[in-house]
């Protein structure tokens, strides 16, 4: 069985609300920032469930009421994942089922990459857990680098080894560069979508918090911490740029990709 997961809070620390932000697509219609998630997330497959995973009743009579279905969780998850087995939990399942955690501003991902990510974890039954990452280009990159020089979070940067497990994960610019420079490779975005076998979000939930988890505030680190490997599905960039929604002022960013994709 496969269950595309989405948390979505209320409470986030950079921007209260903004599961319910209003965001004007292509055509100049407005829709929440949930409402574009879960209509992203439900072209992935028709056969797999969609389920938005929340602890507001705000946001869950919000899904309702474009025909989407949640599952209320506790208010106690600390982050994505452990709200994605909080879910889990409660609609019950089998160890081997995959989990999609889509997250809640993943608004622009195509919906090839979740389908991608589930294909990669059944042709690898070593692995449990598995995320997206697409080159950074150099027009992204320079914005980027604005944005870390001004102190503001623009997306999240993985290195990996040479078989293609991640190696770590940051909201930094790793690895450090003097400037854009593809003699050495390119850099790569991580986009924050995963699958895991649903063992592997029941052993996440009983593992400890790590350090580096707290210190970059990225909740697959305690993954890597604790030596659970992550396969990274190389993906190709789509033609618009995959912006996450982590300040307000990435709205205007968001709005313009929305626009190149084509999504009203």
């Amino acid at each position: 069985m496969i269950t595309i997961m989405i948390p979505a809070r209320q409470g986030s620390t950079r921007y209260p609300g903004k599961p319910l932000a209003s965001i004007t697509g292509g055509t100049g219609v407005a829709k929440s920032l949930i409402r574009r998630t879960w209509e992203a997330a439900s072209k992935v497959d028709p056969t797999y469930a969609v389920y938005v995973a929340t602890d507001s009743d705000e946001i869950a009579d919000h899904v309702a009421s474009f025909g989407g279905k949640s599952v209320m969780t506790a208010s106690e998850c600390r982050n994505g994942t452990e709200r994605c087995w909080d879910a889990s939990s409660r609609l019950g399942g089998d160890d081997d089922d995959i989990i999609v955690n889509f997250q809640g501003d993943s608004l622009l991902t195509p919906p090839a990459y979740p389908k991608q990510l589930v294909d990669y974890l059944i042709a690898n039954p070593e692995l449990d857990v598995a995320t997206v990452a697409i080159p950074c280009e150099e027009e992204h990159y320079r914005k980027l680098e604005a944005d870390s020089r001004n102190d503001i979070i623009g997306g999240t940067f993985v290195v990996m080894d040479m078989n293609g497990k991640a190696l770590y994960f940051s909201k930094r610019m790793i690895p450090y560069r003097s400037g854009y420079d593809e003699s050495l490779g390119k850099s790569y975005l991580h986009v924050g979508i995963y699958a895991y076998r649903r063992r592997a979000l029941r052993s996440y939930c009983e593992l400890p918090v790590s350090a580096y988890e707290q210190c970059e505030g990225l909740e697959q680190l305690r993954f890597l911490y604790n030596s659970i490997s992550i396969g990274v599905v190389k993906c190709q960039s789509p033609e618009w740029e995959l912006w996450e929604l982590n300040n307000p002022s990435d709205l205007v960013h968001i709005e313009k990709a929305l626009s190149l994709a084509g999504i009203e």
